[in-house]
């Protein structure tokens, strides 16, 4: 029998599904085998449903009427067949319920309460519990990193700080249009559509309902999670990014770094050849560099993933590093500090966007450095499981694969690494 995609049930059992012509096309034959006439909801645009009988599915669009007394439907075309109506000019239609006047009225009444925090006071809280670690959605005690909490903090500026007057019950009424919005259109600040945008304002939703619940504010069900299937809905498709530096851009990349100042040109190699996520190479500490043994000591408070690790630094990281070490003052708490007194490196963002617009490489992101890293010491021949070490991966899928890795297995990674930037940067015979 069919399944859905979001949660293993049957389509029969279930009102409402994201649409797409393979989903579609298994719900006629489905329908074709048992029989009788079914009514599907899509959860990829609102207002927009599908009815399947012995003839095959047709496309209806529906709402309330002028008086909002009664649900109506308007007859958009077939499904499949020769005059068929294409997924993507349904879902269209249907949005002229949002911008056709004459259309709104079929716009279903929506009542929005007004009890409760409003969306300001509702963060403000959430996110001081979760700097805490009074709150998790993980179960786990130790509080989120700071990094974790500043990209939330993101989020909440670019989407959700514009009603943060409007009450909590707002958010859930709008949830879904803020969703697909910002994922396939932009939000008003940026005009392009963001599809990993849209995905982090759904998660990040759902943590702040699920705390509020905590709180006795919200008793209603999650707005981000189907109640068909019980899980959060479905997330746009993010496009795999599988970045591999070559030669030239390399050299590119570089020569930009080299042009934006020592400092810059210090923490960006660093962050290529070690292979470290950015917030561990922010945050580093000097009293964790050891450059006697050429070794970074991870404490697991340190970690994404809550462990300890010893990284290894080949020849190129550990120069950069004792040259940093001989000119900082002594007492030196940061191996990267930041304008602000005590503190680390915050942002390097603006200084990313200038080295890689210089570097004609505009796509590239700091975190692509990462994967790069590793890309590079696969490719040098580097087995699975030092590939691993090197990169600190300890998930629950690959730990049995790589806890038999020692410091020296990440060290041949680091070093091959090491031996392809050289490569890479070193001038040209007869250049």
């Amino acid at each position: 029998m069919a399944k859905t995609s979001t949660g293993g049930q049957s389509l029969l059992d279930c009102t409402s599904f994201r649409f797409t012509p393979e989903r579609l096309r298994e719900a006629c034959k489905v329908c074709a085998e048992r029989g009788g006439r079914w009514v599907w909801k899509d959860e990829g645009c609102k207002h927009l449903e599908v009815r399947v009988g012995a003839r095959g599915g047709v496309f209806y669009r529906y709402g309330r009427d002028a008086t909002r007394s009664r649900v109506v439907r308007e007859r958009i075309g077939e499904v499949f067949g020769p005059n068929a109506v294409p997924l993507e000019a349904a879902r269209a239609k249907c949005d002229q319920l949002r911008v056709d006047p004459k259309a709104k009225a079929l716009l279903p009444r929506r009542r929005i309460g007004s009890g409760g925090p409003t969306i300001k006071e509702a963060w403000d809280v959430y996110k001081s519990a979760i700097t805490s670690g009074l709150f998790s959605m993980r179960r786990r005690r130790r509080p989120l990193k700071a990094s974790t909490i500043a990209a939330y903090d993101d989020v909440f500026k670019s989407h959700l700080k514009q009603h943060e007057t409007k009450s909590i019950h707002w958010l859930a009424a709008n949830l879904r249009d803020l969703f697909e919005t910002i994922g396939t259109k932009g939000s008003e600040k940026h005009g392009k559509p963001s599809p990993g945008a849209a995905n982090k304002l759904l998660q990040i939703s759902k943590n702040l309902f699920e705390f509020c619940r905590t709180r006795g504010e919200w008793d209603q069900p999650n707005p981000a999670i189907s109640p068909h299937s019980g899980v959060t809905y479905q997330k746009f498709e993010l496009t795999k990014r599988e970045p591999r530096l070559t030669k030239a851009q390399t050299l590119r990349l570089l020569k930009a770094m080299k042009a934006k100042g020592p400092y810059w040109c210090d923490f960006f190699t660093v962050v290529a050849l070690t292979g470290r996520r950015l917030s561990n190479v922010r945050e580093l500490r000097w009293d964790a560099v050891d450059l006697d043994e050429g070794l970074i000591i991870d404490q697991p408070d340190d970690m994404k993933n809550g462990q300890p690790n010893h990284a290894p630094l080949a020849k190129t990281t550990l120069a950069v590093l004792r040259r940093m070490r001989a000119e900082a003052a002594p007492d030196a708490e940061w191996v990267f500090p930041g304008r602000k007194p005590g503190r680390p490196i915050i942002n390097p963002d603006h200084a990313w966007n200038e080295i890689r617009t210089a570097a004609k490489l505009p796509t590239l992101r700091i975190h692509d450095l990462r994967h790069n890293a590793a890309t590079w010491a696969t490719h040098a021949g580097k087995s699975e499981r030092a590939v691993g070490k090197f990169m600190a991966h300890k998930s629950a899928t690959s730990t049995s694969r790589y806890q038999h890795a020692d410091v020296t297995d990440a060290r041949a990674a680091a070093e091959a690494v090491d031996e392809t930037w050289c490569r890479f940067t070193s001038p040209s015979p007869g250049a």
